[in-house]
């Protein structure tokens, strides 16, 4: 992975642009060793540094996964009160087992700008690697006009596509778009575990949700903060039907 800003390092301020995919490796098709893709975490922003993705940038986790949709959503209308216990996120996905996130794909404790950049096909398990971007405390995303964020997954606890933890702040910006993930369990797109979200702007539509608490946002501590100022949050759909949308979980959980 690429760390940008460490201690002693005199990058502080990094832009890429230009039409560029940047990809997890893949497994080598002549083994069938499971170790051989890389699975960790592309870019670290730390603290005090500043990422810049711009220009029709693509950030791919690895794993084009199948989203099964005529079936999620015929269970949808049939399981609309209860899902039967055996249903569970993988009855509604296909997934290469070779390349699992065993990380976030990008972890934020400085600044990210996303501008004209897509973010897709991350695979995370649980909470440890749930959540494609990962904003730590004091870290900052800004989600901005041209970026798209779409076809990532989260099987366990963690947001499919952003977590927060305490302290940090996402910014949701006008032209910005977030589409067409799926999460699992307790999470959401957006997992908000202590952080401030501001919606200025943009769309997160479309996103799904399997035996979750949250589709769209979760918001899971006292201090977790939704600002929605604009945009549009609409045409997410769950299992069950509780939890899309939005979900303040706690006591001071505030949507604005």
């Amino acid at each position: 992975h690429e760390e940008y800003g460490r201690k002693g390092a005199s990058i502080k301020n990094v832009i890429i642009e230009g039409k560029y995919t940047i990809i997890r490796a893949q497994d080598d098709p002549t083994t069938t060793d499971v170790n051989e893709a890389y699975k960790g975490t592309i870019f670290l922003v730390s603290p005090e540094a500043k990422l810049t993705l711009d220009g029709e940038i693509t950030i791919d986790g690895g794993n084009n996964w199948i989203f099964k949709e005529t079936e999620f959503f015929e269970a949808v209308e049939a399981f609309k009160v209860e899902i039967p216990t055996q249903m569970s996120i993988y009855t509604f996905i296909e997934y290469d087992k070779q390349v699992v996130a065993n990380a976030h794909l990008i972890v934020v404790d400085g600044i990210l700008d996303i501008n004209r950049a897509t973010i897709t096909n991350n695979f995370g398990t649980d909470g440890r690697t749930s959540g494609t971007i990962l904003v730590r405390a004091k870290g900052t995303l800004n989600i901005n006009a041209g970026a798209l964020l779409t076809h990532n997954i989260a099987t366990g606890y963690g947001g499919s596509v952003v977590t927060l933890n305490d302290g940090s702040f996402v910014n949701i910006n006008e032209g910005s778009i977030i589409t067409k993930n799926l999460t699992a369990q307790n999470g959401g797109c957006i997992y908000n575990n202590g952080g401030t979200i501001t919606m200025n702007g943009g769309k997160i539509n479309n996103n799904y949700g399997v035996r979750t608490n949250g589709i769209a946002i979760m918001l899971h501590q006292n201090s977790a903060t939704l600002i929605m100022n604009g945009g549009e949050i609409c045409g997410n759909s769950g299992l069950p039907a509780d939890g899309a949308g939005h979900r303040a979980h706690g006591r001071r959980g505030e949507h604005r």
